[in-house]
């Protein structure tokens, strides 16, 4: 778990809110990492009803391949878990 504050823009009322990540690893094999990570804000502006979901994936080089670079790929959704008429504003 990471803890941390956050600045939120845009918010008269709103300068700055805490952020706690929850990050699980899901595969590390000798050519694949998958991370997942949540995070919640837990004072911003309808912030209970949303968290923010990432994958990240790293796909190393195959064992015989003759580059040695990586491929990082990070997907992130907005999971919302209770209505807001701000849905649109926050995606």
């Amino acid at each position: 778990k990471i803890q941390y504050r956050t600045p939120v823009h845009n918010v008269p009322w709103c300068t700055e809110t805490g952020c706690f990540k929850s990050v699980k690893l899901i595969e590390r094999r000798a050519d694949r990492l998958v991370i997942e990570i949540e995070s919640i804000t837990d004072d911003a502006p309808f912030s209970d009803c949303f968290k923010c979901k990432e994958c990240w994936i790293v796909l190393g080089p195959e064992q015989n391949a003759d580059h040695k670079q990586c491929i990082f790929v990070r997907m992130m959704t907005i999971e919302f878990h209770k209505s807001t008429m701000l849905k649109g504003t926050i995606d």
